[in-house]
């Protein structure tokens, strides 16, 4: 299962829905190849927003490098 995340600014890290995500990196300048209403990145920084998704566990060993994101997903 796909999760969407975003951050802005230096707020904490926040789940999004799909539509969430997708609108912030058309904000942020990302759009999607394969049409309106798909995600066009993985994971994306731009205009003050940072945007990721995860599949299936968020542990350490793989998002160690963020341990404020890995707190909140977690």
């Amino acid at each position: 299962m796909k999760r969407y995340w975003l951050r802005v600014s230096t707020l904490p890290w926040q789940k999004a829905t799909k539509e969430q995500f997708i609108e912030a990196e058309r904000k942020a300048g990302f759009r999607s190849s394969s049409g309106y209403g798909e995600v066009a990145t993985n994971s994306f920084i731009g205009g003050g927003i940072q945007g990721r998704t995860t599949c299936g566990e968020i542990t350490e060993e793989v998002y160690g490098l963020d341990p404020e994101f890995l707190e909140v997903a977690q």
